[in-house]
């Protein structure tokens, strides 16, 4: 395992994919889905601050859409519950979500990321992972899991 692929922590989330069953529209427009995400928590972030602590916040990204989670201050094991909701024209789009530690006197830093290829997600399933949270960075200790 390279230090570019380092697991920096796990991410808990629920996704659910959704069709438009409009039959009407289905003649006019190409197919419509629906991705209704629930970010849960984030669990033994890295450490980026001279406290020892974060504070983190989720930048996601589905296709050309954007979105941003509250940020949890000084907080390696943050609870979101937060819900978002895309539009979607293809499942074949993925599922971006970028940790980073936000700092009010410079830049905010990444500290990993998650890809989530929608495609495996089944329409009308509801998927509940935790995954890791692979490091982009050399942010210093901390194997974080994002629920999700």
């Amino acid at each position: 395992e390279s230090e570019h692929e380092k697991v920096k922590g796990t991410l808990s989330y629920r996704v659910q994919v959704l069709k438009d069953i409009n039959m009407a529209d289905r003649l006019v427009k190409p197919e419509k889905l629906t991705l209704f995400f629930h970010l849960i928590s984030a669990s033994n972030l890295p450490a980026m601050d001279r406290t020892g602590l974060c504070d983190p916040y989720f930048d996601i990204f589905v296709g050309d859409k954007t979105a941003k989670s509250a940020v949890k201050k000084a907080n390696r094991d943050p609870f979101y519950n937060e819900y978002f909701e895309f539009n979607m024209e293809s499942q074949f789009e993925e599922l971006i979500l970028t940790c980073m530690d936000h700092d009010v006197m410079s830049k905010n830093d990444e500290m990993g990321a998650i890809v989530v290829p929608l495609v495996r997600v089944q329409q009308l399933e509801v998927m509940e992972k935790e995954l890791p949270l692979i490091n982009h960075t050399h942010a210093a200790g901390g194997n974080g899991v994002v629920n999700v």
